[in-house]
């Protein structure tokens, strides 16, 4: 007689190459899969991500490393781990400039943004200076998205107009 052992099966994983690409705050299916059939286990190791379950978030800019990694079971040994990294780059957003028509009062004159993300905050530039005019004239004015995660800018002309005047005249 003699015993007959049936020693565990190996598993591999299939966990695709991931592109550099730009930030989002869309969840990313990771999509790996075994051998075995057995669930992909995934972890961020490092960068401004993070895990759950098999999709990803992005956190910020910058590098992120993703591990594949299956424990195996009664039946299959441990996959060996499949390691992805990939670079998140700043996202574009949209800047709309707008308040460009104001009409001479002795303040200074500001333009406003708005942008695609909302709420981004958006500095601005007066002919090169970062001091908003006050005298009427035309202005070169440029907007540019002020964060991390989003690069963007617009250009546009600030026209301050002269103000109405009134004479009057004392009664005679």
């Amino acid at each position: 007689t003699g015993t007959l052992v049936i020693g565990k099966a190996s598993q591999t994983i299939t966990f695709a190459v991931m592109a550099d690409r730009a930030y989002s705050t869309t969840a990313i299916g990771l999509g790996g899969t075994t051998s075995s059939g057995l669930g992909v286990s995934y972890s961020v190791t490092s960068g401004p991500a993070t895990v759950s379950g098999s999709n990803l978030t992005l956190t910020g800019v910058g590098v992120v490393t993703v591990v594949a990694s299956q424990a195996g079971d009664g039946n299959y040994l441990a996959a060996t781990s499949v390691t992805r990294t990939f670079t998140v780059g700043q996202a574009t957003a949209t800047v709309t400039l707008a308040g460009l028509s104001p009409t001479y009062d002795g303040t200074a004159k500001v333009a406003t943004a708005t942008t695609e993300p909302a709420g981004l905050t958006v500095s601005f530039t007066y002919a090169g200076s970062a001091t908003a005019p006050t005298a009427a004239g035309s202005y070169a004015v440029v907007g540019t998205v002020s964060a991390a995660n989003y690069t963007g800018s617009a250009t546009g002309t600030l026209v301050i107009g002269k103000a109405s005047q009134t004479i009057t005249f004392a009664v005679m």
